[in-house]
């Protein structure tokens, strides 16, 4: 049954569109505000020292953190390397995978598309069997998937469960771990956002669980870690997907 439509102008039928704007964008940033002072998360990367292929890495990081290692942008790409002490000049692997469906799209193992501005010149080549990805001089390559045995970065979610505002997030991070940076992928799409926000939760669950093999699985990992804001980032502008889209 549908409701009766009063004809006569409602008052904030009658305010000025520009305060209705403000009114609307007021209301979101308090309810992302509210939403993110009941948990921040973060993400630490990981560096490995043991030598896998791909999906024995992929393996790997799955078992005692969250998953292979997603970049997003410079800034992360500096945080690696300080963890492998520039190693990051021979190859390694992190969570970069072409899609078997469109092999000419390549995708992070935990959601969203490779940014083109990461990749080194000429690449992705895509060869047939190049279907993962490394770290090369500090730039993305196209590799095959059992021809290296190398080193490779893991990522693990963290939930802090502190009532914060994201300000207070970013000093909590600068202070227990290393600084917020972030690891959104910026080229994915918004009708993405809420389902990478949503995975975010499912994994930082998967991580609580695993975080009792952790005395096995950090036999070979460096212990410097670097905080960054990938789930708090995703999770944002998740929220903000939601608002805007209600």
């Amino acid at each position: 049954m549908k409701a009766r439509v009063s004809s006569s102008p409602s008052y904030q039928d009658s305010l000025p569109p520009s305060s209705n704007t403000k009114t609307a964008m007021e209301q979101t940033f308090a309810r992302v505000q509210l939403l993110l002072s009941f948990s921040a998360a973060f993400a630490k990367y990981i560096y490995i020292k043991e030598t896998k292929n791909w999906q024995e890495a992929q393996e790997y990081c799955r078992r005692c953190y969250t998953d292979l290692a997603p970049i997003s942008n410079g800034y992360d790409m500096e945080h690696l390397r300080m963890l492998s002490n520039n190693n990051a000049r021979a190859l390694m692997w992190i969570g970069m995978q072409r899609n078997l469906t469109n092999k000419k799209e390549w995708t992070w193992s935990g959601g969203g598309v490779v940014s083109t501005s990461l990749w080194a010149p000429g690449q992705p080549n895509n060869g047939i069997l190049e279907n993962h990805g490394v770290i090369l001089d500090y730039m993305l390559h196209d590799a095959e998937t059992t021809r290296y045995e190398i080193n490779f970065f893991c990522y693990s979610a963290v939930v802090v469960r502190e009532r914060k505002t994201w300000e207070e997030a970013l000093e909590y991070c600068r202070g227990n771990h290393s600084d917020l940076a972030s690891s959104f992928t910026a080229s994915s799409k918004t009708s993405k956002l809420v389902g990478v926000a949503k995975a975010a939760v499912t994994k930082v669950t998967e991580w609580k669980v695993e975080s009792a093999k952790q005395s096995v699985c950090s036999l070979a990992t460096s212990s410097r870690m670097a905080c960054t804001s990938a789930e708090v980032e995703r999770l944002l502008r998740g929220m903000l997907s939601m608002s805007f889209s209600a």
